[in-house]
């Protein structure tokens, strides 16, 4: 599937920071969708950024030299300095999701533009007004005309006058833009959103893509490994049992293990989500898989517990380092150890709390 978003999705919210943006973009990546982007909805909405952030910069310039002139002196010493960050639309959205892609209008021809302005074909209107609206739907046409038979497109945009048919009660191409699709495009399915809110809201499942699964190693990998390895070190009952299985079978070697530490070398690998919910806020639950790929642990056991089963021990073939005190042996060696834990992770400051192991095995 594959969505467009006209510019005014994207009005007063330049940063896709709400929770619409969050939803779609979740559902794109976790579906293995993709964006289409007009180059003149980027340009057009860059455009309008930095006019309305330079605006706002002289409003406050302007308030700025009022006070000082009602103060007798500056009231902001020293005077401020305004960091005016650029703007890259592709780049924000391409920093959100997995497949972006561009679309072109430089093969559009003018003349088939000049046309449909002088005939007043939609976009176009009164006062051949519709030029930039035009030059996006006949790229995006175009760029739909390449495409398998059958592809399915959202299209999302605020823009009743110009896109839409004012006579359906639901959203409806206008009857000429519906005669471009049929000719140029016909085997596409074309579907028309007035807003973010109303596609989010009718079609994803909240719960489903509450996170990015693509993405969650970068969100909370640090966290399950760190879990993980507390796990571990924790030597509860579940932890001996499962190592003793593996590494001593049939003898009670570790039961009374003192210490374990242990080293993650190569880090998590196939974290794997399970399953999310809203917990409330910006609270996420969250069900996963994964494994901690070569961790090194060392077990310290009483030096009788040992000498009683050092014929397994040895034998196991596991261990390739021991190291005694006198009163303690510590055996050193390198396993796998599989999670499925879950946790609840914040999705606005990217906490994660709450970790519990559901099922531990190890190789």
């Amino acid at each position: 599937m594959k969505f467009f978003l006209d510019t005014n999705v994207f009005y007063g919210d330049w940063f896709l920071r709400n929770a619409n943006f969050r939803y779609l973009f979740h559902f794109i990546n976790n579906e293995g969708h993709e964006l289409l982007v007009s180059r003149a909805v980027m340009q057009e909405a860059e455009n309008i950024r930095n006019r309305d952030l330079h605006a706002a910069v002289s409003e406050v310039k302007k308030h700025l030299l009022s006070a000082a002139k009602l103060n007798g002196q500056p009231v902001a010493t020293p005077e401020p300095t305004f960091c005016i960050e650029p703007y890259d639309l592709l780049e924000a959205l391409r920093l959100k999701l997995d497949s972006v892609a561009l679309v072109e209008y430089q093969s559009i021809s003018h003349a088939v533009v000049v046309e449909r302005a002088l005939k007043r074909v939609r976009p176009f209107q009164e006062n051949e007004k519709g030029y930039r609206d035009t030059l996006i739907w006949l790229s995006l046409l175009e760029h739909l005309s390449r495409l398998p038979a059958g592809s399915e497109i959202v299209f999302i945009s605020a823009n009743k006058s110009d896109f839409y048919d004012p006579s359906s009660k639901t959203p409806a191409f206008h009857p000429s833009l519906q005669e471009d699709i049929d000719r140029l495009c016909p085997s596409v399915v074309i579907r028309p959103y007035l807003s973010l809110f109303d596609f989010v809201d009718k079609t994803i499942d909240k719960s489903e893509h509450a996170l990015d699964h693509s993405r969650a190693e970068m969100s909370f990998g640090e966290y399950v490994e760190e879990q993980g390895v507390n796990f571990l070190e924790s030597i509860q009952p579940q932890v001996i049992s499962k190592l003793q299985s593996l590494l001593t079978p049939g003898a009670p070697a570790l039961s009374n293990a003192t210490s374990l530490s242990a080293d993650v070398t190569e880090g998590i690998e196939d974290l794997d989500i399970l399953s999310t919910s809203e917990v409330g806020g910006a609270d996420v639950y969250v069900s996963c898989m994964y494994n901690l790929r070569r961790v090194e642990i060392k077990i310290s056991i009483p030096e009788s517990d040992y000498l009683v089963h050092r014929q397994k021990i040895e034998g196991s073939g596991w261990f390739y380092e021991r190291d005694t005190d006198g009163t303690q042996v510590q055996l050193t060696t390198m396993i796998r150890p599989y999670f499925t834990a879950s946790f609840v992770h914040n999705v606005n400051d990217l906490s994660s709390r709450d970790f519990t192991v559901d099922d531990f095995s190890v190789r």
